[in-house]
Order: C-alpha cells, then sequence, then structure tokens
C-alpha cells in the first residue's frame, strides 16, 4: 500500500503545482491584456484665461484722395509725355498747350485799351500838377486823379499776367497718374478731362460691419488689415450715422498708410475688428472639441479612464474657443487621441 500512497502524493503535488502555474500565466496575460487595450493620449490641465475676441469682415481698397484734372480754357493738345502708372511731384507741369489765336486778340486788344486809359489819366495828372503849383486847383482834386491813375495801373498789370502763349496745368499734390483722358491733337475746351492723378501713399477701406458691432466701433480706432500674406493696421477714419438698407449693415471707413505700394486699390482684403475683450474664461482649443449632431463634447481624464463631458460652447476666436458650461478650470483636457476613445475607455497618458 505504500508505494500506492507515495505515487498519489506525488501525483497530487505535481496537480497542484501546475494550477498554480496555470494561475499566475492567466494573470500575467489579464495584465499584458489591459497594457494593450490602453490608449495612449496627451492631456493638459484646464485654466481660465483672457481671450480677445476679433470678428472678420471683408472690405475694398480705394484711393483716400483722388483728383482728375480738368482744361480750364480752350485750346490744342500738341503732346502727351506722360503715361499710366508716372509718378508727378506737387506742382510739377502735366501738360502745357497753346491757346487760341482769337482769345489772344481778344486780350492783348483789352490790354491796349486799359494802357491808352492809363496813358491819358498820367497826361492829367501831369497838368494838374502844374495847375496845383499855380493855385489854379485844388490839392484834393489831383489826389483823385492820383488815385484813379493807380487803379487804372493795376487793371494793366492783371490783364498782362493774363496774357500768355499758352496754358500750363500742374499737378495738384505729389501722386500716380491713374489715367490719361487726351490724347496729341486733341481740342480741348472748358472742363475737359485731361489726367487723374492720385495718392498711393494713402488708401482707404470701405467695409460694412453688422449692427450687433457697432459698439465695438469708434474714430480712431485700430483694425487689422490682411492682404494675402501681409498685413498691417489702419484707422477708422469714418462711421456712417445709419444702417444702409440694401446691406443692412453700417459702412465704415478706414485710412491706411501705403508708403510701400503693397497694397492695390480695387482689391479685396480681411478686416479683423476686435470686439470685445472677455476676462478670465475658460478657454479650450477648437481642436480638442468633438461634435455629435448639434451637441459637443471633451474627454477628460479621471483616474485611468477617459470620461465623456458634454460642454456648451461661447464666443470663438480663430482656433480657440470659450466653454460656457461642462468643464471646470483643473479638469485634465485630453487633447490628442480623442478619436480612439469612448466614455471610460482606459488610457495612458504620454508626457
Amino acid at each position: 500500500m505504500r508505494p500506492i500512497k507515495l505515487s498519489f502524493f506525488i501525483s497530487l503535488i505535481l496537480l497542484l503545482f501546475t494550477a498554480c502555474s496555470t494561475s499566475v500565466e492567466s494573470e500575467n496575460v489579464s495584465s499584458k491584456s489591459e497594457e494593450i487595450t490602453k490608449v495612449s493620449v496627451r492631456a493638459m490641465p484646464v485654466k481660465k484665461r483672457d481671450m480677445t475676441i476679433f470678428k472678420t469682415y471683408f472690405g475694398q481698397v480705394n484711393f483716400k484722395q483722388r483728383t482728375t484734372v480738368m482744361a480750364e480754357m480752350p485750346g490744342t493738345v500738341q503732346s502727351v509725355k506722360w503715361k499710366l502708372g508716372q509718378k508727378v511731384n506737387k506742382d510739377q507741369v502735366l501738360i502745357s498747350y497753346p491757346r487760341p489765336e482769337d482769345n489772344l486778340d481778344i486780350e492783348n486788344k483789352g490790354y491796349d485799351q486799359a494802357k491808352i486809359a492809363y496813358d491819358e489819366l498820367k497826361k492829367n495828372y501831369e497838368r494838374q500838377l502844374i495847375l496845383l503849383e499855380k493855385g489854379a486847383v485844388s490839392k484834393v482834386s489831383v489826389e483823385q486823379l492820383k488815385s484813379q491813375m493807380e487803379v487804372q495801373e493795376k487793371v494793366m498789370d492783371q490783364l498782362q499776367l493774363g496774357i500768355k502763349k499758352s496754358y500750363t496745368l500742374k499737378a495738384p499734390y505729389s501722386g500716380i497718374i491713374t489715367d490719361v483722358h487726351v490724347q496729341a491733337g486733341q481740342q480741348l475746351a472748358p472742363g475737359t478731362p485731361l489726367f487723374s492723378i492720385a495718392n498711393q501713399n494713402q488708401l482707404e477701406v470701405e467695409f460694412f460691419v453688422l449692427a450687433e458691432d457697432a459698439n465695438a466701433l469708434h474714430i480712431g480706432k485700430q483694425i487689422q488689415i490682411i492682404d494675402e500674406q501681409d498685413s498691417t493696421t489702419a484707422s477708422i477714419s469714418a462711421i456712417a450715422p445709419q444702417i444702409d438698407p440694401i446691406r443692412r449693415a453700417l459702412r465704415v471707413v478706414a485710412v491706411l498708410d501705403n508708403i510701400d505700394g503693397q497694397i492695390y486699390t480695387g482689391s479685396t482684403v480681411q478686416i479683423s475688428l476686435m470686439r470685445e475683450e472677455v476676462e478670465n474664461a475658460i478657454v479650450l482649443p477648437e481642436e480638442a472639441i468633438l461634435n455629435l449632431g448639434q451637441e459637443h463634447f471633451v474627454y477628460v481624464a479621471k483616474g485611468n479612464n477617459a470620461v465623456a463631458r458634454k460642454v456648451e460652447l461661447g464666443q470663438r476666436n480663430g482656433l480657440d474657443v470659450i466653454i460656457n458650461r461642462g468643464i471646470e478650470e483643473g479638469d485634465m483636457l485630453i487633447t490628442a487621441g480623442m478619436g480612439k476613445l469612448k466614455n471610460n475607455t482606459p488610457i495612458s497618458i504620454i508626457r
């Protein structure tokens, strides 16, 4: 019987050893399985901060100062030396053209008649001086004649200044030629457009703002102008007193310097208008927010799990959004890896 009992005990010990070994292996497999099912995520603590709210509009760029120089007198254009796009300086001659002979003859005759009248007054004045010395006339009458002679002399000077062989028109300010309206040989009448000139160094941007943003407007307010890759600032110079009935918005004009000439008139630019400053708010990156129909939610880390939180969105500003409800300061917001998560999914936070 002893050999049988010994064999029985040996078999029992082997069975127990095998069971323990299987249990340990099972626990190891279970532990490895849990590690494999954990999703790697990135997370950051939620903090309150201030955020500036901007509103985006689009506007049209125009010249702030643009003038069309017109003919003041009739004549004939002999040549045009200025071309489209050329720069001119203030008081630089834009065009000069000869005057019609008929006009010159009339003005010359007018001057000649004034000269005859002046010469007659001068002779009478000289005679009156001689008579005054003899006591034949009063001093008052001589002084009156002298005054008449001085007035006539000024009339002659004005007439002489007006007698020119050609008309000359100058640039009213420094700028660039934007239009040439005449050509050589063209007959001119008073009021005929000759050239258009504009100040390219200072431009205007016209845009329309919704009534809800009217409180953010005031004269002198700085706005950001974005033209393709470049940006510059402009200052609001005019605000319409009433809403445009067609656009249902307020017309606003801003002035910007264009010294380097990088912004062209007629182009459409993006305008960034600062609407308000929100202080001490929960601000999250837009990329951390998930959408499901009309609802929005985020994932926060709770222990070793990801927990879904429904949130209420507030105002947006580019890539950031204010959260009105659903998450608190100090929560660990999951910012990467959300696509693999469900509520209570085990996670591993990557530092």
